[in-house]
């Protein structure tokens, strides 16, 4: 490590400047220019860390090590010369608190990996690669990066972060609107999401399946009935009920959460064909509403169906039973 100060102070054009801050002292040459375009086999190259502000000072360009300037370990004379040269960083935590590296060999491994990250609602490293996008000039250049990390933070429940993504895009399509509308849905915050909607449309932003189907979600959690039925009259005039399960499937649980039975059964009955999250849609209205005999009426034309019921099934059908007390069904 010694060696790499010794080299950065005589000639620091062989690292890359990393810093937050560009505070260079005139003593030393003007800072590099930003790196040059990777080889094939490493299309980006970040350091992601639990804090963006952990990431290095300097990157030797050729070895790749890391030097950071509040490292406890430099020795005095390391932190002499750069106090002489007035070399500062904002990274002032501890050196065990180190970063690791993450290559990326093109646009789809990175994408995959912003995806990874919101699977595994981590967090710190969702942030540090932001940083590191928006360092290399990828956010919000890059609109479909851009909006995938917008979704990975929407469903981390990070919806501050999601909303400043999204007000940073140059163009806002249905895709970047979807995301932020989803995360917000997702999380049960439907009147944020009807709200999304509402100017979404204002920008003149035609709504697509993907939206119908959170809105419908935003509209059950809040009791938002009207809008739901505005949505069901623009699912039927575009023909979309008899083509998309899901959709159809989150209008039943739609119109059921709403205490809308009689409406829930009507959409159930259009559909084509029924899967178990059709029937538990329905059964769940049932159950939700203390009318514990439809419930378990729809649970008997299920399995006359031959849909297998899941666990989400089984629990409602309890709740069903203990509302009426039918102990004979429960006991099965």
């Amino acid at each position: 490590t010694e060696l790499l100060w010794q080299e950065l102070f005589r000639d620091p054009s062989q690292f890359w400047d990393d810093r937050n801050t560009k505070k260079v002292c005139t003593s030393l040459t003007p800072p590099p220019p930003p790196p040059p375009p990777p080889p094939h086999s490493q299309w980006f190259f970040v350091c992601i860390s639990q804090r963006s502000e952990n990431c290095p000072d300097f990157i030797h360009k050729q070895t790749k090590t890391p030097l950071w300037i509040h490292n406890l370990h430099n020795p005095p004379w390391v932190r002499e010369n750069l106090n002489l040269l007035n070399l500062r960083s904002l990274s002032i935590h501890k050196a065990e608190e180190v970063p690791y590296f993450k290559t990326f060999k093109d646009r789809n491994s990175l994408l995959d990996y912003i995806k990874s990250c919101g699977k595994e609602k981590d967090i710190s490293k969702v942030r540090g690669l932001h940083a590191a996008m928006q360092r290399k000039g990828l956010i919000p250049k890059d609109t479909y990066v851009t909006t995938s990390l917008l979704n990975t933070y929407a469903k981390c429940g990070l919806h501050g972060n999601a909303r400043e993504l999204f007000e940073e895009l140059p163009v806002r399509n249905v895709v970047s609107w979807n995301a932020l509308i989803a995360g917000y849905a997702h999380c049960g915050l439907g009147n944020e999401a009807i709200e999304c909607f509402h100017q979404m449309k204002d920008e003149g932003i035609f709504p697509d399946k993907v939206t119908f189907t959170c809105i419908l979600k935003a509209c059950g959690s809040v009791g938002s009935l009207e809008i739901g039925e505005v949505i069901h009259a623009e699912i039927n005039k575009q023909g979309l009920l008899r083509k998309d399960l899901v959709l159809g499937n989150t209008l039943i649980d739609m119109y059921a959460k709403c205490g809308m039975l009689g409406k829930a059964l009507e959409v159930f009955k259009e559909l084509p064909v029924h899967d178990v999250v059709s029937w538990n849609a329905l059964i769940g209205g049932y159950a939700q509403h203390d009318l514990g005999h439809g419930a378990l009426k729809c649970f008997r034309e299920m399995h006359n169906e031959g849909i297998a019921p899941t666990v989400v099934t089984f629990t409602l059908v309890l709740k069903a039973c203990a509302s009426v007390g039918c102990l004979e069904v429960g006991e099965e």
